[in-house]
């Protein structure tokens, strides 16, 4: 099995030139559930290949989130030219993603979240579909709080604000939940 460690260093390593040739080496499997998925450079919401989207890993399900955003922190981005885009295809929300006990949980199966994570501070934000924070927290917590309701950071990501902090060099990476089509309702 894949460890998270070597996959946060497969993407962290990868070469956008070198994206279509990797394809089969990057297509591992660390379990059944969910399609990691890369979107190449830029940002989630002005990005220009969108129809380039390509399969690298099954990714695991506990702990995911934390696990690799802290791997990916910790590996050196000295020699990245580019910023790190992913896209994660996920059929429903796992026991990781437990919301903050003073807001309601806004995952739900089939919903659309993006998350950023930002570099020294190591904050990880929780958008909306439409870029909009509802919820920051660090990675450090280990878990991933995904909220609904709450004011703070409301109208903190705007898109032209997302727009901007995905131009700017704080910018680690960024992952999107999307639905599957793979997926199937109960």
């Amino acid at each position: 099995m894949v460890s998270i460690k070597n996959i946060a260093t497969e993407i962290v390593d990868l070469n956008i030139a070198k994206l279509d040739k990797a394809i089969d080496k990057h297509s591992v499997s660390l379990s059944e559930g969910h399609d990691l998925m890369w979107i190449g450079n830029s940002c989630l919401s002005c990005n220009g290949n969108k129809d380039k989207v390509l399969p690298v890993a099954n990714i695991i399900s506990n702990g995911w989130i934390g696990a690799l955003a802290r791997e990916m922190e910790r590996l050196s981005y000295k020699e990245l030219g580019y910023y790190n885009s992913l896209i994660i295809n996920r059929c429903q929300a796992n026991t990781d993603m437990q919301p903050h006990q003073h807001n309601e949980p806004t995952v739900t199966p089939y919903s659309d979240i993006a998350i950023v994570i930002f570099g020294g501070k190591s904050k990880l934000s929780i958008l909306s579909k439409d870029y909009k924070a509802v919820y920051s927290t660090r990675v450090s917590d280990r878990q991933a709080f995904v909220m609904t309701g709450t004011q703070r950071n409301r109208t903190w990501f705007q898109n032209e604000y997302y727009y901007e902090l995905s131009k700017s060099k704080d910018i680690r990476f960024s992952l999107i939940f999307r639905n599957s089509p793979f997926c199937k309702e109960d």
